[in-house]
């Protein structure tokens, strides 16, 4: 496999160390992403969940749209939701 492809363990070491303080701070800015998203993950589905138990008329209207969203592979839909 050439090297431009598959570097070898050495070189990834190498540039690891020479740019740590780049991928420090892009790491940093990713682990911050993903607890913004867990975050309002957790909060839009709390009060979904608030919704659907609260209003029978709700549940009935949005029941079936989200039995279809869970029946859909996440790897057939990852790609839909990328694009948008």
């Amino acid at each position: 496999v050439p090297p431009y492809i598959l570097p070898p363990p050495s070189r990834v070491g190498v540039v690891l160390v020479d740019r740590f303080a780049l991928l420090a701070g892009e790491a940093a800015w990713t682990a911050a992403e993903m607890v913004l998203g867990l975050a309002l993950g957790l909060v839009m589905g709390a009060g979904l969940a608030v919704v659907f138990a609260a209003s029978a008329g709700w549940r009935r209207w949005a029941l079936p749209l989200v039995i279809v969203s869970q029946a859909i592979p996440v790897i057939a839909i990852a790609p839909l939701l990328v694009l948008w």
